[in-house]
């Protein structure tokens, strides 16, 4: 379906090329339905694809003093979208929540601190109860062409969680 209505736009392209281009568009609830279940399922996958990239530092730490640390080799194992919706806003453009979404990541940590005590391991951290709202407005620019624009963006998190498994080395010699 998606495709058909592609390739009839591009078709639409010489004539509106030769004319006044523009395209008027019509949504209906069952069209933002399809379009949120293939959004949701793009970003699903967009997530599970992402590089999430090494961090390290230094923090005063009291009595310790100073401890460096570092989060590296992290990547999503797990995302969730459960509840979603999209909704028109009369004048302005589109509202879109997702409610209840988790994800899960794991990858590795260091610490070192008072320069000889050293420690590592891997971790696992689950977020839950995950809630995004935006507003986004589709209008047009003083030229007559479309827009668009975050009128807002909200985020909460219910819940995080995060797991430090320590590598164990045997000392002994055998």
């Amino acid at each position: 379906m998606f495709l058909c209505c592609w390739l009839g736009l591009v078709a639409l392209i010489p004539t509106t090329l030769s004319t006044n281009p523009g395209v008027k568009v019509r949504l209906t609830e069952k069209g933002i339905e399809y379009g949120r279940q293939l959004g949701m399922a793009v970003i699903q996958q967009k997530l599970r694809s992402i590089k999430i990239p090494d961090f390290s530092g230094t923090e005063k730490v009291s009595p310790i003093g100073k401890v460096q640390y570092s989060l590296s080799n992290m990547h999503i194992v797990n995302v969730g979208l459960p509840k979603s919706s999209v909704d028109l806003v009369p004048g302005t453009g589109v509202t879109l929540s997702i409610g209840d979404a988790f994800i899960s990541l794991n990858g590795n940590w260091r610490v070192k601190y008072l320069r000889i005590i050293k420690d590592s391991g891997s971790f696992d951290l689950d977020v839950n109860g995950l809630s995004i709202a935006t507003t986004i407005s589709i209008k047009s620019d003083e030229t007559g062409r479309p827009a668009v624009s975050s009128d807002s963006c909200s985020a909460t998190v219910g819940s995080a969680k995060v797991k430090f498994l320590t590598e164990l080395y045997d000392t002994t010699s055998h």
